[in-house]
This record gives structure tokens, C-alpha cells and sequence, in this order.
């Protein structure tokens, strides 16, 4: 697994925020390679220069989360990097202003206005 640092619930949505750091060591998926050096669906890159966010979906919705799951619906969120660069795979949110990427994700917070 890349580096899992911080991690916030959001409680206005349900949903659970990991932040990933980055993995330089992780191999591009070859064929015949070492199994925990390629790339997964949870570390989408080989390697991965820059981080990643999760987004996990709590049992319950937003009404009544359970973080204490056994599982949960899941998928990658942001891929970090500077997007105007095709070989970071950078993947924001489409109003990302060119300003405003990031790279090495690790602390994370939900605003008073619900903004992460």
C-alpha cells in the first residue's frame, strides 16, 4: 500500500478521506513481476511520485455512517501531480484551476464550509 498518512470523516457526507503519500519504490505491473511491486486499483501508479486521495463511502449514508465497517464502496479520488504534465496521470476535480494542484498528500481537514 503507498503510504496511508492522515484520514478525516466527513460528516456531512458520510464519507471517509485517506490521504496516500507517494511511493517511488512501487514497479510499473510487468508481466511475472513481484505482486507488491506492481500497480492495484487502491495504488494506481508505478511508481507513484506524487500521492493520492481515497474516498471511502461509510455502511449507513450520510445520515448514519459506521466508519467501524468491515467494509466499505471505495475509489480513488484525487490522483495528485501537476495535471499540465501527461506523465503524472494527475486526476482533480475539473474545476481545478492550474494553480491549485498538490503533490504528497498528508494532513487532511473539512472546513466550516464543508470544503475538504
Amino acid at each position: 500500500m503507498d503510504g496511508p498518512e492522515g484520514f478525516i470523516p466527513h460528516l456531512g457526507t458520510g464519507k471517509l478521506y485517506v490521504a496516500m503519500t507517494e511511493n517511488e519504490d512501487r514497479l510499473p505491473k510487468v508481466d511475472g513481476g513481484d505482486e507488491k511491486e506492481m500497480v492495484n486499483i487502491a495504488n494506481p501508479r508505478g511508481p507513484n511520485p506524487h500521492g493520492h486521495l481515497l474516498e471511502l463511502a461509510a455502511p449507513g449514508g450520510p445520515e448514519k455512517p459506521d466508519y467501524a465497517a468491515e467494509s466499505f464502496k471505495w475509489d480513488v479520488f484525487i490522483l495528485c501531480g501537476d495535471p499540465a504534465k501527461a506523465e503524472d496521470q494527475a486526476m482533480f476535480h475539473p474545476a481545478t484551476t492550474s494553480s491549485r494542484w498538490f503533490t504528497d498528500p498528508d494532513n487532511l481537514a473539512v472546513d466550516p464550509a464543508a470544503r475538504l
